[in-house]
């Protein structure tokens, strides 16, 4: 009898890690990079990615992400608003500090004049339009 009782308790031992080790596979096909949030028209793009990169590379990696963001949300233009250590030089790329976060904003057509230096068309980048 003691044996038996065993043996029931050890099938039921298995039978937990099995159901643990089950959930554990279901919450990892759940992990994913989560879209970027946007509050009043606003989101931050993390430097992480950038941190390695010279100062242009990492201003065509923050474009090529703004853009993404923006048109993932159904917009067609973004603004760099805010980036530390941001300049515009002769060429039309801005210079970015590599690591910097820098905070965009996004605009719908007819929203906002696309012209000044720091308002990008997400659809012309999308296109592959980078200077």
């Amino acid at each position: 009898m003691c044996s038996f009782h065993k043996l029931i308790h050890l099938r039921g031992a298995g039978r937990r890690v099995l159901a643990v080790g089950v959930f554990g596979v279901m919450l990892l096909g759940c992990a994913h990079h989560a879209p970027a949030t946007l509050h009043q028209r606003m989101t931050v793009i993390s430097g992480k990615g950038t941190s390695q990169d010279n100062p242009k590379d990492a201003a065509r990696k923050v474009l090529i992400e703004a853009a993404a963001i923006t048109l993932d949300h159904g917009y067609r233009y973004f603004e760099i608003v805010g980036a530390p250590s941001m300049s515009l030089d002769s060429s039309a790329l801005p210079t970015i500090r590599p690591g910097a976060d820098v905070t965009i904003k996004v605009f719908g057509a007819g929203e906002v004049d696309p012209r000044p230096p720091l308002v990008w068309d997400a659809q012309a980048i999308g296109a592959g339009e980078l200077p």
